[in-house]
């Protein structure tokens, strides 16, 4: 009865402290993390630190510290009371349950926010990917907690139904759920002119040119988020498929692929002769289950036979079928 007494008495000095300047905000509680492959270098502290950082970013919720819940919970269990994350949400007067689960894939992290409301019973589930930028100088290591923090910031937003909820932060912060995006393929056309050149000859490089060039203005867009291509080609092998040609048009065995993982847009590209000028035409592209549908297109001249004309075309071309500014 006495260790009961100052369990449930230490548990309510801790929750007056950590919600007593708290009470406008709508309390979440984190019932469990859930950690998917190649996620080394994460772990429970760290995914706390994030969720904390998102929910402070909102202005609107608050992550219930996890030592608060678990004292809670060991309370709960002396009086005989199941700490279900139900029973700990009623205790703690949260209106949120979250389930969060982490996967990697390559260099994209993404999160997943299952949510249960406690006050209409509602179920709802929200996703976010980020890619991931940062790497160990020494060891090559992926640095996962920049990604953690974006990709959660995703979720956090998409399971709310608050889309434009980080719209007040500044830089790398302010970001918003964004559907997924692949570079594919740039198709080169052949032609008796356009043969002769040295950028047509050398496709098998140039044409790699050009996907790392795209990627390289695509990935500041903040509307998608933009696969690299070594993640894109993760997928590929996971389906035993053949590394692409990047100046070959996608096939169906690759997009089906790229479904399957829930990629959603894709970017696909022609490099041709019209006109006496050499063309680069680029389309982004949705993903269906019956292949791609063209959502935009843009066109640009290539002036000249050189890397740099066509690095600009590219780059000119990104940017405006993205809507990405300078």
């Amino acid at each position: 009865m006495r260790a009961s007494f100052f369990g449930a008495l230490l548990w309510i000095i801790l929750t007056q402290i950590i919600f007593a300047q708290n009470d406008s905000l709508k309390k979440i509680l984190i019932s469990q993390i859930e950690f998917g492959k190649n996620t080394q270098g994460l772990n429970q502290t760290k995914v706390e630190a994030a969720m904390n950082l998102v929910a402070r970013f909102s202005n609107k919720f608050v992550i219930i510290p996890f030592d608060i819940r678990d004292s809670v919970a060991k309370t709960l269990d002396t009086k005989h009371i199941e700490p279900t994350p139900y029973n700990l949400a009623k205790e703690l007067s949260a209106e949120y349950i979250f389930i969060v689960r982490i996967n990697r894939l390559a260099n994209v992290l993404r999160v997943d926010i299952s949510s249960y409301n406690i006050s209409n019973n509602e179920i709802s589930n929200g996703k976010g990917y980020a890619l991931i930028r940062y790497f160990k100088k020494e060891t090559n290591e992926p640095v996962l907690d920049p990604a953690l923090l974006t990709a959660s910031q995703r979720a956090f937003a998409e399971v709310l139904n608050e889309p434009y909820i980080f719209n007040n932060l500044e830089g790398s912060l302010r970001v918003k759920p964004a559907p997924t995006l692949v570079i594919g393929s740039i198709n080169y056309i052949e032609n008796d002119t356009l043969a002769k050149w040295d950028i047509f000859q050398k496709k098998q490089v140039t044409s790699y040119f050009a996907i790392e060039t795209i990627f390289e203005i695509a990935k500041s867009s903040s509307d998608f988020v933009v696969f690299d291509n070594a993640t894109r080609d993760s997928i590929y092998a996971y389906f035993n498929l053949y590394e692409p040609e990047n100046y070959s048009s996608p096939n169906i065995e690759e997009i089906k692929a790229l479904l399957n993982f829930e990629v959603e847009y894709y970017i696909a590209g022609e490099f041709f002769w019209e006109n006496n000028t050499a063309k680069l035409k680029l389309y982004l592209c949705k993903i269906t289950d019956q292949g791609l549908e063209i959502i935009k297109e843009t066109v640009k001249n290539v002036e000249e036979d050189k890397l740099d004309s066509y690095k600009t075309a590219l780059e000119t071309a990104t940017r405006e079928l993205l809507n990405i500014k300078e």
